[in-house]
């Protein structure tokens, strides 16, 4: 399951593919995170560089979703709003794939008391912004061990 690369042996070795998920408004944030994502030598997917005009958005975002190993999702008060992040956050929960959300410009407590906010999410550990060298250091362990959770 996962993306594969080659590795100096000649072998396939799995490799880290995040989706980045985020509201539209959020793209120059999430194109800095892309780049500290990819610079722990994961590779990614963000809509507003991998779909080109003219493509078919949605058909893109299931073939991402398939490929990529895990997601980040960049929450923030505007991705709060966005239906488009609530539907790819469900793409890879019903793919039992990793979620991590990222939040931006909004606390802890405010996540967890929003209505929006499924049951599942709640439950998990999110990162807060003060934390996201923790989750960079995860995301390095995990790119250097093969993509192992």
């Amino acid at each position: 399951m996962g993306i594969q690369g080659d590795d100096p042996g000649g072998y396939m070795v799995p490799r880290i593919r995040v989706f980045i998920t985020c509201a539209w408004q959020d793209a120059y944030l999430a194109s800095c995170f892309q780049k500290d994502l990819e610079a722990c030598g994961a590779d990614s997917f963000r809509d507003r560089r991998h779909i080109e005009f003219g493509d078919y958005i949605d058909a893109q975002i299931l073939e991402a979703s398939t490929n990529c190993t895990e997601q980040a999702v960049l929450m923030t008060p505007t991705a709060m709003k966005s239906l488009w992040v609530w539907m790819e956050i469900g793409l890879f929960w019903g793919a039992r794939k990793r979620i991590v959300v990222l939040l931006h410009g909004i606390s802890k407590q405010e996540f967890i008391n929003h209505s929006q906010v499924p049951p599942f999410l709640k439950e998990m550990n999110v990162v807060e912004s003060n934390d996201i060298s923790s989750y960079f250091e995860q995301l390095k362990r995990r790119v250097q061990e093969g993509g192992a959770s």
